[in-house]
């Protein structure tokens, strides 16, 4: 971060007790102008950080545009043509029928059964 002459951007915090040391910006530059197989490695590191960022850049884009693609597709489909729904509707004009012709035979037999009653006396043939 010192290597730019900018304020820190960045905060660090120690998951367990740490020794620390502090450099200053002039002493670690000097350091790497002293031993350029440092700045080599530094830079290897600060390049591989820099790639990492960019993959998860450009995956994150992908990610986005899928979900803005399927958002769009959701956009365009009916509802109605969805197979679970043409299933869920058939199946609930089947079981509305049924229900109507329940109501029907049930009207129709309490009829019969009312008519039954009021006939005052049933005989039975016993077969003799």
């Amino acid at each position: 971060m010192m290597l730019d002459d900018k304020p820190r951007s960045a905060s660090v915090m120690s998951l367990q007790p740490s020794k620390l040391a502090e450099i200053s910006g002039a002493d670690f530059k000097a350091v790497l102008l002293k031993h350029p197989e440092t700045a080599l490695h530094l830079i290897r590191n600060l390049i591989r950080v820099t790639r990492g960022l960019n993959e998860r850049a450009r995956e994150s884009g992908r990610k986005r545009e899928k979900l803005r693609e399927y958002i769009d597709e959701l956009g365009t489909k009916n509802g109605a043509d969805l197979p679970s729904v043409k299933r869920w509707s058939t199946a609930k004009r089947w079981i509305l029928a049924i229900l109507v012709i329940c109501a029907v035979l049930q009207y129709y037999f309490f009829d019969v059964f009312i008519q039954m009653l009021s006939l005052g006396g049933v005989n039975t043939f016993t077969g003799n």
